[in-house]
């Protein structure tokens, strides 16, 4: 099927449907993520048998696991972060899972401390360099109504994008970076549309 079509998306979807593995598994089009509650203070966690359920399901339905992409996550305030490899014990598929202090799941950056700091420094970066073109299209003689629909369009969605996640979570210092952007953005695009939604 051709790369990115609504059907290949759907299709993959039907393939994966009867993957089963002893935890709750969380499917998005062809990433898969798998959790697994721990009682309070553990860190002693199944995923090597979690890891080895799901590669004995892989294999018949002719699918292969990234294990350069599958991470081993534990989240937590009181969790003590300690490094650990995880081996597939296959003989057909050896690899090893590492145990991550941050990884990005569907856009977005996500600590084992749930801490957002380095997600907001990615969306600060991100938006930064799109108020770089803010700044070349007014120099270029777009009016402000054109630029502010540029913001609505471009800079306002990395700024948003699943606030409802991480926005709750954020710090005072946290949440004026972000605002901090806006009011650049505004003040690019002219000072007459301070009262923009």
């Amino acid at each position: 099927m051709p790369l990115g079509s609504p059907l290949g998306l759907l299709s993959f979807l039907l393939l994966i449907d009867n993957l089963t593995v002893d935890c709750l598994t969380h499917n998005y089009v062809d990433d898969t993520t798998l959790t697994e509650l721990l009682p309070r203070g553990s860190q002693q966690t199944h995923v090597q048998t979690l890891l080895q359920q799901l590669h004995t399901w892989a294999t018949p339905n002719k699918m292969k696991i990234n294990f350069m992409k599958t991470k081993e996550m534990i989240l937590g305030p009181l969790v003590k972060f300690s490094p650990q490899h995880l081996s597939d014990s296959s003989a057909n598929n050896p690899a090893t899972v590492e145990r991550v202090q941050q990884c990005k799941l569907l856009g977005i950056t996500i600590s084992h401390d749930m801490n957002w700091q380095t997600h907001i420094d990615a969306i600060i970066t991100k938006a930064s360099s799109s108020l770089y073109f803010l700044k070349i299209l007014k120099k270029s003689g777009l009016n402000s109504h054109q630029l502010r629909d540029f913001y609505l369009l471009v800079i306002r969605p990395i700024l948003k994008y699943c606030s409802a996640i991480w926005h709750h979570g954020l710090t005072k210092a946290q949440a004026e970076s972000l605002e901090a952007i806006q009011r650049r953005a505004l003040r690019i695009i002219d000072s007459s549309t301070v009262g923009m939604p």
